[in-house]
């Protein structure tokens, strides 16, 4: 897509899995990142039990999805406001149910899989935002934070919000984005 658009180099920006999807490609296409940007993702594996829950999640989306959906989105969002989100959680619920079953099944699956891309970030001699939500159960702040705080070109910043940072705090987000 970069060639064909003729992009030499452009800021890669990755939410949650998406972060995941941005980490490969500067292992696949380093000279090609002016900037990168982990919002609401990790440079690291799944743990042994997030893995484990993983596949019983992989499982349960194609046998009961209404029932996943309307358990497991609404997590995805800050306890303190999930009241205040039930138009976007259920914009969310709509989007998952028009979605193949055996896709996000497999895109479950694919996450537990994924490899550890911390030396990815080390060997990026370009800046690094990680954007973090203060109430996030879905990523390990603070694991995230232990492995990365001393590589020197990463800011981090927290906003107070859960999983769902752009939906939640959707100018805040921008802001922070497009300041940095």
């Amino acid at each position: 897509v970069c060639e064909h658009l003729k992009i030499e180099h452009a800021t890669i920006i990755g939410h949650s899995m998406g972060g995941y999807v941005a980490l490969a490609f500067p292992y696949l296409y380093k000279a090609k990142v002016l900037r990168l940007v982990l919002f609401y993702s990790t440079s690291l594996p799944d743990r042994k039990e997030k893995k484990e829950q993983r596949l019983k999640a992989a499982e349960i989306v194609v046998i009961h999805p209404i029932e996943f959906f309307t358990m497991s989105i609404p997590n995805l969002f800050a306890d303190g406001i999930i009241s205040n989100m039930q138009s976007e959680i259920k914009t969310a619920i709509s989007w998952a149910k028009h979605a193949s079953l055996e896709g996000i099944s497999a895109a479950i699956k694919g996450m537990r899989l994924r490899p550890d891309r911390t030396e990815v970030i080390r060997s990026i001699d370009k800046p690094i935002l990680v954007v973090m939500g203060e109430f996030d159960t879905a990523i390990k702040n603070t694991d995230l934070i232990k492995n990365l705080e001393k590589i020197p070109k990463i800011s981090f910043h927290t906003l107070p919000t859960g999983h769902m940072g752009t939906l939640e705090a959707p100018e805040e987000s921008l802001t922070l984005i497009e300041s940095w």
